[in-house]
């Protein structure tokens, strides 16, 4: 329903996935690269700024990874020393890494992207920072909003047989601006009471499910049409070795 034609599927199916892809790896490849600096600077900015909740943070994570200097620093606290010491520490990071950038907001995301550039190009960390924050923050929009188109449409399809019965109250209901209200708010219901934690898992065994249905319904397709079935060994394989490890 959001294509104005079903010959444009392609080309948005597919520029969807690598633009996601391209993201999601660019992602990926700024935070291995200079995703503890950029932790550290963020940190250092919380801190300096007498941010209470990173200080405590902080002097827990010190705590337990045996930084010393750090016992009642407060606003003096050995950032760098600190995070180095949790980095290297793998049970200490996987208590608190999370919990710290939380904490500051994810901003290392976007910052650690800044020092990317900066380092290849020669970018202002600043600079590049603020465009990375914009990308993301666009990213994420563009998805709400999809979702929230998509949403109105679930809502507005089951109510058709009340077109008939009660026209007046169809046209309520469905109305784009009164259906897109309605789901919004059924969202915001579900995020206050973290019952979307219930919802969220059935839908992705859901959305796996029906992605095996049409893998396995191509692969087939191929094997007895294209007369090849290496193609489909091959990826079926590299399915079933990434979603092993994925779950391990």
């Amino acid at each position: 329903k959001q294509l104005s034609s079903e010959l444009d599927g392609l080309l948005v199916g597919y520029g969807g996935m690598e633009t996601v892809g391209f993201l999601s790896t660019m992602i990926v490849g700024t935070m291995a690269a200079f995703g503890l600096p950029a932790l550290i600077d963020s940190a250092s900015k919380a801190v300096a700024a007498g941010n209470a909740k990173i200080i405590g943070l902080l002097e827990k994570i010190a705590a337990e990874a045996g930084v010393a200097s750090a016992a009642g620093a407060g606003s003096s606290l050995p950032v760098e020393a600190i995070i180095k010491a949790m980095a290297a520490n793998p049970e200490v990071f996987g208590k608190y890494y999370a919990v710290l950038a939380n904490a500051l907001k994810w901003s290392v995301i976007p910052e650690s992207y800044g020092y990317t550039l900066n380092s290849a190009f020669g970018v202002d960390v600043t600079l590049a920072t603020i465009f990375a924050t914009i990308w993301v923050t666009a990213f994420a929009l563009t998805s709400l909003d999809t979702a929230t188109r998509l949403a109105r449409f679930a809502w507005q399809e089951p109510l058709e047989p009340l077109k008939e019965s009660s026209k007046n109250l169809y046209n309520i209901l469905t109305n784009r601006w009164i259906a897109s209200i309605i789901v919004v708010v059924l969202g915001m219901a579900l995020a206050a009471t973290k019952q979307f934690l219930i919802i969220w898992p059935a839908f992705a065994g859901m959305n796996q499910l029906l992605s095996s249905l049409a893998l396995m319904t191509v692969s087939v397709w191929v094997a007895k049409h294209v007369q090849t079935t290496k193609l489909v060994n091959l990826s079926s394989t590299c399915l079933v070795v990434n979603n092993t490890h994925n779950h391990k």
